[in-house]
């Protein structure tokens, strides 16, 4: 939208009726601004020459000088902002240059270039503006008066999310007032790429202009709009989440060997340590510990592909496998310490189905011996459903037990075990 020299007089009238930082100051200040960009893209595009991040820093350079221009206007000199506003953006721009060496590389510009037109004052060309009566180049330098801008833009640069406001700090406040620092240069500083460096700059500016229209900064989440806080630390992932998911990797996903070596040192009840590994499987300690390595590594890979938003360093996942490790010793080696009837108890209450469980403690660790026929009129169930019911529970017990403690029992001998009388065990 093109602003005529009597709208942006208006404007100005306004503004001045308010206080610096008051909800309606900072309205009309961003008003002015938006309505008046168009100078930044026309005078920007005459410095252009032919690099596009360069062109880039132009542009935020002269949207600088803009709000640097709008700062500092005053109207009663009797200047319209146009000019005013032109200058200061191409000073900006310039300054810019003379800071990076960049000036006189090839760049020209037309002192015939139309820079504004209004109704009144016709055609604003470079050349009026840089041959103006009025000392515009003492306005925009002068020493105190860039100080005071910087003083007023730092107040607004501080309530950016913190990425933005250092960006900004680094190109256009520097402590250093001769040197500038470009976007290549703040990317190696903080090591990101020149293009998001580029797309932190865009969205600074963008930004600020809010801040300085409103006050303060909303940031767009969902459709919703929210003001920005700190994210809050990852939460840390938990033994109880990871070990079936890394399970589940290390059984389909890992290769052959990393899968066995894996397995013995981290997911057995018994403690097994490298060297015993590479004796028994007739390898090389180096071989094993390598093996090892490359198979937490391809783990820690799959898992995070897998689980995003629940990410593992190395650390917390060897972290995660040896407390798991230690537990299950820790639970084996109670268990172990038990009489086998007690011991076959034990996995009856927490390993088999509510069902099994029930009949299988009624037919087994009853103070009385207990028949098939009566469990089936306690629990209201065919003779024929405890017949099956207890068959399956005794089959899922052995394949248990025998995993656990690598025996090789048959269901006859842990019904032999369960009905002896000497091991009796108080329910």
């Amino acid at each position: 939208m093109k602003m005529t020299t009597d709208e942006n007089r208006q404007l100005f009238e306004e503004l001045k009726k308010y206080e610096k930082g008051s909800k309606e100051y900072s309205r009309i200040f961003g008003e002015i601004v938006s309505k008046n960009e168009r100078f930044v893209g026309y005078i920007a595009q005459k410095f252009k020459n032919g690099h596009e991040h360069d062109f880039e820093d132009i542009i935020s350079t002269g949207k600088i000088g803009l709000m640097k221009a709008v700062q500092s206007f005053e109207l009663d000199r009797g200047l319209a902002f146009a000019t005013y506003a032109a200058r200061c953006i191409e000073n900006e721009i310039l300054m810019y240059f003379r800071r990076e060496n960049k000036l006189g590389g090839g760049i020209v510009v037309s002192l015939n270039s139309t820079l504004a037109k209004g109704k009144d004052s016709g055609e604003l060309e470079l050349e009026d503006v840089l041959a103006s009566d009025v000392d515009v180049e003492a306005d925009v330098v002068d020493t105190e008066e860039r100080e005071s801008q910087a003083r007023d833009l730092f107040k607004y640069i501080d309530k950016l999310p913190p990425k933005q406001s250092q960006v900004l700090k680094l190109r256009y406040l520097s402590d250093d007032g001769d040197k500038v620092v470009n976007q290549r240069e703040i990317a190696k500083i903080l090591g990101l790429d020149q293009a998001y460096i580029s797309r932190i700059e865009k969205s600074a500016i963008k930004n600020l202009k809010i801040l300085i229209e409103t006050g303060e900064l909303k940031i767009r989440t969902g459709g919703r709009a929210k003001k920005e806080v700190e994210k809050k630390p990852p939460r840390e992932v938990s033994i109880s989440f990871a070990i079936p998911k890394l399970k589940k990797i290390v059984n389909a996903k890992l290769s052959k060997r990393q899968t066995q070596i894996l397995k013995k040192l981290y997911f057995t009840a018994k403690k097994t340590t490298q060297k015993q590994i590479a004796d028994k499987l007739g390898i090389s300690f180096n071989t094993v510990s390598l093996t090892k390595q490359n198979g937490l590594k391809k783990l820690l890979e799959i898992y995070n592909q897998e689980n995003p938003k629940k990410p593992l360093t190395n650390d917390r996942l060897i972290e995660i496998l040896e407390k798991y490790k230690d537990k299950k010793t820790i639970q084996t080696t109670a268990i172990s310490a038990e009489t086998p009837k007690a011991t076959l108890k034990n996995i009856i209450v927490s390993n088999l189905t509510k069902r099994q469980s029930l009949i299988l403690l009624m037919l087994y660790y009853a103070p009385k011996k207990v028949k098939y026929a009566e469990v089936a009129k306690i629990l209201k169930l065919t003779i024929s459903t405890i017949n099956n019911t207890a068959r399956n529970g005794l089959n899922s017990l052995q394949v248990q037990y025998n995993k656990m403690f690598k025996e090789s029992l048959t269901v006859e001998q842990i019904k032999d075990i369960l009905k002896g009388r000497s091991e009796e065990c108080e329910s």
